[in-house]
């Protein structure tokens, strides 16, 4: 089932124990619909923001210049990391996983294998629910 909503008519919505994985173009919203849900103990997984911690550059230089392929590499292997746990850990009490992908072939594989929620957001902010 798809379905389109703002991303105002998505907040409060999201239920406990739940996951998605957020993909939609660069600029699009997807950290900040991330960060307005998010709450203390939810699991977020932000490409930007983590490879901004481990190659030393603020989080969205990388929509400028590109990033030294090192970090790229790391970064996506502490992501496939975290899929293949998220994977064998069906559930994490109250706590929510957001991952944040901005491919939508490889989101929708994310999505597939943590049996999460693809929420795709548009460069107009809407948010595509694809359950």
């Amino acid at each position: 089932m798809t379905r389109t909503v703002t991303a105002e008519e998505l907040t409060g919505t999201v239920t406990t124990d739940t996951r998605f994985v957020v993909c939609g173009p660069p600029g699009s919203g997807k950290s900040t619909l991330v960060n307005r849900e998010a709450r203390p103990g939810d699991l977020s997984w932000d490409f930007d923001e983590v490879a901004a911690t481990i190659g030393a550059r603020t989080p969205h230089d990388g929509h400028r210049k590109r990033l030294p392929w090192h970090v790229t590499e790391a970064t996506m292997v502490l992501r496939d990391a975290l899929v293949d746990w998220l994977a064998e850990t069906p559930h994490l009490g109250y706590s929510r996983v957001y991952v944040i992908c901005s491919d939508e072939h490889m989101a929708r594989q994310i999505a597939r294998r943590i049996d999460a929620t693809l929420l795709k957001v548009t460069p107009s902010h809407q948010v595509i629910v694809d359950a």
